[in-house]
């Protein structure tokens, strides 16, 4: 089953790396393996200048960073988030 996932970062790797322009064009990002591809460069990216984390990014994982990047991007974006300690909420929430 191909996944309905929108969002605004598809091409940010080079915004966070190179300092290029991002248009941040709200769109379709496909299915679970190409937006893998984006996140695992931006962790890695983020691992390089921060404390290095160790995420694995399953698919209910990429649905819920996707959300808090969404929710965050918006002005005044505010998120609760509920679940059990050490279940990567804050983890998840530094690499949106």
């Amino acid at each position: 089953v191909r996944p309905i996932i929108y969002g605004d970062f598809a091409d940010c790797v080079g915004r966070l790396s190179e300092e290029r322009e991002d248009l941040r064009l709200y769109q379709e990002l496909g299915d679970y393996k190409g937006i893998r591809v984006i996140l695992d460069e931006v962790l890695q990216l983020y691992n390089e200048d921060n404390k290095t984390m160790n995420l694995v990014l399953f698919e209910d994982a990429l649905e819920h960073l996707t959300r808090l990047h969404r929710v965050i991007r918006n002005p005044r974006g505010n998120a609760l988030l509920v679940g059990v300690g050490g279940s990567g909420k804050q983890s998840l929430t530094y690499l949106a």
